[in-house]
């Protein structure tokens, strides 16, 4: 039987609302929740790390039972490096990895400076990743309208042809 389980960003909820809505996702059956955590939440400086807004919810689904997945670019890493070791096992652990497809698309609470962020961050996370060969970002410029939900505002380009500040994110992590 497969895991049932939600994406909820707490970003914008009070510590008094996070009670209810965990007892929501237990009523429901859910089992697992998918927290995305901004980068620029936790580590607002770089190497300077404060944990503060996201401690109650973390320790609020750990008190629950609820298992928390991890999302961002670590995690994107931790599945990158997953998949070496099977590669490993089956005689392909040299052969290169191309990251075809990454991105995040902006709207509802993912500003541009959090997509830049985050486009900085996976970079910077698969560069240490010897096998790693390529990553292709999803997508140059905005869509006019989505295809499947979400895609249309993960370019760098808005639809207007303003550079978003993910653009200037690229151009740097493409000069290192």
């Amino acid at each position: 039987m497969p895991r049932f389980g939600v994406n909820q960003d707490f970003v914008w909820t009070t510590d008094k609302q996070i009670p209810s809505l965990i007892n929501a996702m237990k009523d429901a059956g859910v089992q697992a929740v998918r927290l995305p955590i901004r980068w620029i939440t936790i580590e607002p400086e770089r190497g300077k790390w404060d944990f503060i807004k996201v401690d109650p919810v973390v320790h609020a689904l750990h008190n629950s039972h609820l298992e928390l997945l991890p999302v961002g670019p670590a995690y994107a890493a931790k599945l990158v490096r997953d998949t070496l070791l099977v590669m490993e096992k089956n005689g392909d652990g040299q052969k290169p990895l191309w990251i075809t497809e990454t991105g995040l698309g902006t709207g509802n609470s993912v500003t541009e400076q959090t997509q830049a962020e985050h486009l900085t961050g996976i970079y910077g996370e698969m560069a240490n990743i010897p096998q790693v060969k390529a990553i292709y970002w999803f997508l140059l410029r905005d869509m006019d309208k989505s295809v499947c939900g979400g895609e249309d505002s993960m370019g760098l380009i808005s639809t207007t042809g303003r550079r978003k500040p993910a653009f200037e994110a690229f151009v740097k992590v493409a000069k290192k």
